[in-house]
């Protein structure tokens, strides 16, 4: 950073000087970046990184720091500090994972599944319980709470964010904080592979509605993800498999440790309230990675009414989405 900072601070006139200031970081960054991406990256600086008027010293200096982390290959929204998401500006931090495009896509149209549904239900049913499992930076929960919280019922819904990460939990919270009260998710600690922390999650009752993007990058993929994402994102957050030793499933390589997991949990019966009736809203939607879908569908079928698998905006299969079967007793217990 030392030297893109003393390389780009020479001349007096360029410091004074705010379009020349911003054509010689793009110059600089274009070294690292394609010279598109460069100019985009320092005019979304520009447009959200609230440094104040640059013809101050400090705003310039921390525009230029800024401008060094990229090339360095940090991403925009760990720099910024904030990602939009679904019409929420949310607060990013490393390592938590930053929120990606697809799963706002697939965020969006179950926030309004779930809305056309709760408002299609008696008065008396229309609180449901929604759990956001591996939440990272809550932006999930966020979206749901954030909808929900407009419908018919908001007052008695309550959306869980769960994760075991500490980093992610803290920002999480603070992300919720920027919701009104009345709207804010819970946010608690529990680790999916814990049955006594999935038992206390159930200690009000079960879920309507399950969401979860977990880790599923088999480790084998992982060194070679983007440099952006393999050197500043959580790894225990993108990798889908257990250490050596941790477990009978430790060394299975193909990044389904979690989803295996839930439908042990959806096995059992506890986690989840079969409907009473057919909705319009799935009970269980996973984010999975390329060409895993057919293997979570077989996961989730035995539970399901139906099972749908959902393409991204890019064409691939990205969300597994389940309707359990309606069940007098209330147990998700394969029927």
């Amino acid at each position: 950073m030392a030297a893109l900072t003393s390389s780009v601070g020479r001349g007096c006139a360029f410091l004074r000087s705010p379009q020349l200031l911003r054509q010689r970081l793009t110059a600089r960054l274009a070294r690292t970046q394609e010279p598109g991406e460069a100019s985009q990256h320092v005019r979304w600086l520009l447009q959200d990184g609230d440094y104040g008027p640059l013809d101050g010293r400090a705003a310039r200096r921390r525009l230029i720091a800024d401008v060094a982390r990229l090339a360095q290959g940090e991403p925009l929204a760990y720099v910024l500090g904030t990602q939009p998401f679904a019409g929420l500006l949310l607060k990013c931090r490393a390592p938590t994972l930053i929120p990606r495009p697809e799963t706002e896509e697939w965020g969006l149209r179950v926030a309004d599944l779930a809305r056309s549904w709760l408002a299609t239900l008696p008065e008396r049913e229309r609180g449901i319980r929604v759990l956001d499992l591996c939440t990272g930076s809550g932006c999930l929960a966020m979206l749901l709470a954030h909808t929900l919280s407009k419908a018919p019922g908001a007052a008695a819904t309550r959306v869980v964010a769960a994760d075991v990460s500490p980093s992610a939990l803290a920002l999480a919270a603070e992300n919720m904080h920027t919701l009104p009260s009345f709207a804010q998710p819970s946010v608690v600690r529990a680790d999916i592979f814990d049955d006594g922390d999935m038992a206390g999650l159930v200690r009000n009752g079960p879920f309507d509605l399950l969401v979860c993007n977990p880790p599923y990058i088999p480790a084998r993929d992982h060194a070679s993800l983007d440099a952006s994402v393999r050197l500043f994102e959580d790894r225990l957050a993108l990798i889908g498999e257990l250490p050596a030793g941790a477990g009978a499933d430790a060394d299975a390589p193909d990044g389904l440790i979690f989803y295996r997991r839930i439908a042990a949990l959806l096995a059992e019966g506890r986690l989840l309230r079969r409907p009473h009736a057919p909705r319009q809203c799935p009970s269980i939607v996973l984010e999975v990675g390329k060409g895993q879908a057919p293997a979570v569908q077989l996961l989730v079928e035995p539970f399901s009414e139906r099972v749908e698998i959902w393409r991204d905006g890019f064409g691939v299969d990205r969300v597994v989405a389940s309707w359990l079967r309606s069940d007098e007793s209330g147990r998700s217990t394969p029927g």
